[in-house]
Parts: structure tokens; sequence; C-alpha cells
């Protein structure tokens, strides 16, 4: 049987990829929600929950940019290095 680790904190390192796929599948579909809403106090708050949220996990963050009514999502950066 494989011992646990006494885990303080979990990370995007600890997480299998699977998990870390359905974390930016899900921050993705809210970030493009919220998008859809065409209202921009929104879209910035969704945006800066959502970079928080993957940084909590050791990320770099998300960075949204929206250009003629269409979700461009440039960068969700889950690793810490890159």
């Amino acid at each position: 049987m494989m011992e646990m680790e006494d885990f303080k904190t979990i990370g995007f390192k600890q997480m299998h990829q699977m998990q870390i796929d359905t974390l930016i599948n899900y921050i993705s579909t809210t970030v493009e929600i919220a998008a859809s809403l065409g209202d921009p106090v929104v879209l910035a708050e969704v945006e800066e929950e959502s970079d928080e949220l993957i940084k909590m996990f050791g990320g770099k963050g998300l960075f949204v940019t929206v250009t003629t009514g269409e979700l461009v999502v440039r960068e969700i950066n889950t690793h810490p290095n890159k």
C-alpha cells in the first residue's frame, strides 16, 4: 500500500493531468460564459478570480483577450516554471 504524504497544500505538480485538464476546462467555460454576457465588469471579475485560482495551485495565471465579440484565451499557464 502506498503511504500518503501529509499534504498541507496541493498544486499542479501533485495533481493528475486529468484533474488539471478538468480544472482548466471549467475555468475556460466560465470565462467564455462571462465574455458572452457582454459585461466587461463581470468578465474582469471572472478573469481575476480565475487568475487567482490558477496561481493558488502554483500556475503562472490567466490572461484573457476579447476581440470583435469573440473570446480569445491567450494564456492559461499551469506550469510555474514556464
